[in-house]
């Protein structure tokens, strides 16, 4: 690449993006055409700024002028070069970022999803789906063979689950999936009790007739028995009911705690905390309520609905502790 013929203060180093030895907007380097993106080649090229504001979000027009041909982009930087000038001093180059990130608005699109992101994509999937199980050992080298990856984009989605507290580092041991105490299964319940109880609440005077009756036919006839494929069915309508209150609340903090809380119970759960056959009873007050339009009575239902499994799992807890002695 060729350096322009334009001086620059060696003192003050300039921390931008550059065309040669020119500091450079990023977004002008684009390829107008689809291409990939390019720098005029010539030394004699000059980027050169048109301060007219534009329609949209208050941009300005570069434009770039090579050999009398003229071409424009949208930038959204407000200072470009004039042509010939000399690089500004970096006080001028700060109060001119300053005036740009106060004037223009500020790009958030993601091109791509990152190589970490899909692996924790992934290893989230394998533990909630328990194909990675509670207390098993991550073998790291042999995962990342398995996924075709490289050890350390392996390693950073890990230390992003260990924040999640689904998996641990066990000392001179290795990485495992987290194992939940009854104890702790009994907290996060209740957690579960304050967020459902407000999932409900919020849900009540938002839900349709239509959708009422949609998660009623789901629980109507359905198969109660203790056989591994009823109990399979019979979770996969009990989460997505839950999971349905959440989304016609329309609350997306309540869904981003939820999913939070879910993570963790949908980690531990194997199978169910109390039996289809007491549980699915408990259904029909909630849809009751919900039907109402009464937020009070399906809050009170819902919450009722995980107390008892909050119940139940302080009754083992206190089993498993006296056995741990």
């Amino acid at each position: 690449m060729s350096s322009l013929p334009v001086s620059m203060p060696e003192t003050q180093p300039v921390r931008e993006h550059r065309l040669g030895s020119y500091a450079k907007p990023p977004s002008v380097s684009r390829n107008l055409r689809g291409g990939a993106s390019q720098v005029p080649p010539r030394a004699s090229t000059v980027w050169s700024a048109l301060r007219i504001p534009l329609d949209t979000g208050g941009a300005f027009r570069a434009s770039c002028i090579q050999d009398s041909k003229f071409e424009t982009v949208d930038s959204p930087c407000s200072w470009f070069p004039k042509a010939g000038d000399a690089m500004p001093s970096a006080t001028k180059q700060r109060t001119l970022r300053r005036t740009a990130r106060l004037s223009t608005p500020l790009s958030l699109r993601i091109e791509h999803e990152s190589l970490d992101d899909k692996i924790y994509a992934r290893l989230r999937a394998l533990i909630t789906e328990r194909r990675l199980r509670p207390g098993e050992r991550i073998l790291q080298e042999q995962l990342a063979r398995e996924m075709g990856v490289s050890r350390t984009p392996l390693v950073n989605a890990l230390k992003r689950l260990a924040q999640e507290r689904l998996v641990e580092w066990v000392s001179r041991r290795g990485i495992y999936v987290k194992r939940f105490t009854k104890r702790q299964m009994a907290w996060l319940f209740e957690v579960r009790e304050a967020l459902e109880g407000l999932s409900a609440r919020l849900a009540a005077p938002r839900i349709t007739p239509a959708e009422v009756d949609e998660l009623t036919e789901m629980f109507r006839s359905l198969d109660v028995s203790p056989t591994p494929a009823a109990v399979r069915k019979y979770v996969e309508r009990d989460r997505y009911f839950h999971w349905r209150l959440v989304q016609i609340t329309g609350n997306e903090q309540l869904a981003h705690a939820m999913d939070s809380v879910n993570m963790m119970f949908f980690a531990y759960q194997d199978g169910l905390v109390r039996p289809a056959a007491e549980t699915i009873l408990e259904h029909w007050p909630i849809l009751d309520a919900l039907r109402r339009h009464d937020p009070e009575q399906a809050e009170a239902a819902m919450r009722l609905h995980i107390r008892r499994s909050v119940e139940q799992l302080e009754k083992e807890a206190e089993a498993e502790e006296s056995q741990a002695g």
